[in-house]
């Protein structure tokens, strides 16, 4: 209420003061008017400054101090970005090595694995056609000493037939063993 009231006095002096006085008032300016606008500035300047300049002011410093940390933690978000993408990077790097290396270690080893199981097929092959062959000496053997009895006796019966007596199995063996040397 005084500032208004303050005003309206100044502006009702100014214009008494311009109907008057000849030097400033034929530039629109009176004395007492600049006078009482300089005194309201002065108690407006003074009350703000006391009341609400602090609160301003601390109100500008926080928010300057907020500003700077988060230009700060920005900052450090970034460089802490690119660090962890520079460690990504080493951690891929390193854990394509070791794909490469356990790759090639599995290559490595199927490889003496092939060859081992060759070797053993190849050893099984082996053992199996020594195997038939043993087999098949024994057979021939067999077949042998069966062949000599059969032929042992159908010789014994073919000469008994033909002396049309009986013949013992040692002479028998004796002649069968001298026919065959003769033949041979």
């Amino acid at each position: 209420m005084n500032t208004s009231a303050l005003l309206q006095f100044a502006a009702e002096s100014s214009h008494a003061a311009e109907e008057s006085a000849g030097g400033l008032s034929e530039f629109g300016l009176s004395p007492i008017a600049i006078l009482l606008q300089a005194g309201v500035f002065v108690v407006l300047y003074l009350l703000l400054k006391k009341f609400a300049l602090k609160n301003i002011v601390k109100t500008l410093d926080d928010r300057r101090q907020t500003i700077n940390e988060g230009l700060t933690n920005a900052q450090k978000a970034t460089k802490q970005l690119e660090e962890s993408a520079i460690k990504q990077a080493e951690m891929l790097k390193t854990a394509r090595a070791e794909a490469d290396e356990i790759i090639a270690q599995a290559q490595r080893e199927s490889g003496v694995l092939v060859k081992e199981a060759e070797d053993r097929a190849s050893q099984k092959a082996e053992k199996i056609v020594a195997d038939a062959k043993a087999n098949l000496d024994s057979e021939i053997k067999r077949v042998r000493t069966e062949l000599k009895k059969e032929t042992l006796v159908l010789v014994a019966q073919a000469t008994a037939t033909i002396l049309e007596e009986k013949v013992d199995v040692k002479r028998d063996e004796k002649l069968i063993k001298k026919a065959l040397e003769e033949a041979a």
